[in-house]
């Protein structure tokens, strides 16, 4: 249960009511608890590779009846998803 119910839990409403307003008087400090799925990062990592222009492509093939088409790839950009966990751990914590 989140810190701000906790806070003010309880059957009886003058208690929940002198609660709230002690908690706004003396501002206690919260701390959000933040969660994510790190195997989320890791997935869209290569989505991001992709749509951004300079992005790095691999060179691919297909087959259709009897022709093979090849399709060059080019150097660019990859997205390193443990650079990105670390960064997005900085800009929520912060």
């Amino acid at each position: 249960m989140p810190a701000g119910f906790i806070i003010i839990a309880g059957n009886n409403i003058f208690a929940n009511n002198f609660e709230i307003i002690r908690t706004k008087i003396t501002k206690p400090i919260l701390i959000p608890e933040i969660t994510y799925d790190y195997n989320l990062v890791e997935e869209s990592c290569p989505d991001v590779v992709n749509a951004i222009e300079d992005g790095l492509r691999e060179p691919t093939y297909v087959v259709e009846d009897l022709t093979l088409n090849i399709t060059k790839g080019k150097d660019g950009y990859t997205v390193d998803s443990q650079k990105m966990d670390g960064l997005i751990k900085e800009v929520l914590i912060a």
